[in-house]
Parts: C-alpha cells; sequence; structure tokens
C-alpha cells in the first residue's frame, strides 16, 4: 500500500499523478474518450479501478456526460473532495485490492479525509480552462468547503462542487480527415498467368 500527502493542488488528480504505480488516462478499456483525469492503476483501465473516500464508493465519478456521438466523455470526474479537505490518500495493488471485487482488479484508490477540529476553517477556489482551439468546449469549476465545531462533542464538515464543460463542436475533428488511393501490381514469369492489378 502506497499512500500521499496532500500538496497544494487544485483537484484529486494532481494529488493521484505524483504517486507510483498511478496513471491518469483520458480513455477507458472500452475506447471511449476522456479528459486525462481518469485514475487507472496497472494499466487496467478507470473502470477497474475503485475510488473510495474513507472506505465508502463514490458513485458520482459515474456522472458522465454524453458526447454527441454518444461517447462517454467524463471530464471533471476528479472534483469529489476539495485539495485541503484531504489528509492522506492510500493506494492498494493486487492481493490487497482483492477483496473489495470486479470493480478493483485493478486496485483501489482510498481518500482519507481530515478529521474535524474544534476551529472554523473555510476556503473557496474557482478554475477556468479555456482551450487552445476555439472547437473544444471551456470547463468552469468551483469548489468550497467549511468545517467547525458543533458543540464540545461534534463537529461537521461541508463541501461541495459545481463544474460546467460547454460541448465539443460536432465537427472537431473535420480537420484531421484524410482519404488515400493507390494501385499496387504484380507481374509473372512468361507462360504464367497473366500479371494481376489491385487498386484500394
Amino acid at each position: 500500500m502506497k499512500s500521499a500527502k496532500n500538496p497544494v493542488a487544485r483537484d484529486v488528480s494532481e494529488i493521484i499523478r505524483t504517486m507510483p504505480g498511478v496513471n491518469l488516462t483520458g480513455n477507458s478499456t472500452s475506447g471511449q474518450r476522456g479528459n486525462n483525469r481518469q485514475i487507472d492503476i496497472r494499466g487496467m483501465g478507470p473502470e477497474n479501478t475503485l475510488i473510495l473516500i474513507d472506505g465508502k464508493p463514490v458513485s458520482s465519478r459515474n456522472s458522465v456526460r454524453q458526447g454527441w456521438r454518444g461517447e462517454r466523455d467524463t471530464r471533471g470526474d476528479t472534483s469529489w473532495v476539495p485539495p485541503e479537505m484531504i489528509e492522506r490518500i492510500e493506494v492498494l495493488r493486487g492481493p490487497a485490492a482483492a477483496r473489495y471485487g470486479n470493480g478493483a482488479a485493478g486496485g483501489v484508490v482510498n481518500i482519507i479525509t481530515k478529521k474535524g477540529s474544534g476551529e472554523w476553517h473555510g476556503s473557496w477556489d474557482a478554475y477556468f480552462n479555456a482551450p487552445e482551439h476555439k472547437e473544444e468546449g471551456a470547463t468552469k469549476r468551483t469548489n468550497f468547503s467549511l468545517t467547525g465545531p458543533l458543540g464540545d462533542e461534534f463537529s461537521f464538515r461541508l463541501y461541495g462542487n459545481l463544474d460546467k464543460t460547454q460541448a465539443d463542436a460536432w465537427d472537431i475533428n473535420q480537420g484531421h480527415q484524410s482519404a488515400r488511393a493507390g494501385t499496387y501490381a504484380t507481374t509473372l514469369p512468361a507462360g504464367a498467368r497473366r500479371g494481376n492489378q489491385q487498386r484500394y
């Protein structure tokens, strides 16, 4: 098991990418596109990497938008917890992850959040991404968090985020289309059958 303390980061993916053996990919095992922020352990794809927060599965990672051709696009799927609320991240691989079931064939990422304290703390941040090419959709994201005491025995934590990504243009790849044509010819020795010609 490997663990990482929380450095300064915009989202979970920026912490995850520093951990050995954990990759960020833009494709699922089915070949569908994403945004290079899907978590992949041992090259087995995001669908085989289980994400937990304090030991509980993250179901919101399945909330994805559909592209205009029906492909799955998972941009923004790592904004589950504000980075400043993360105590550490644990990564389990191989037999240690087997007890979590089929969805953990690649491994398990367990995000451990900080415990509440006797003091009030809060944060807010915003992020905007404007792609170089106008055909790609821009991304806007904002996160907030608030923690504080509830009497002498209890404390509470509240956090959330709003993520909005514009759709890519329907003809985003039109300029990359190509067409090929050519001929292929062979000849045979005299007396043999006539040479053939194929076109593709």
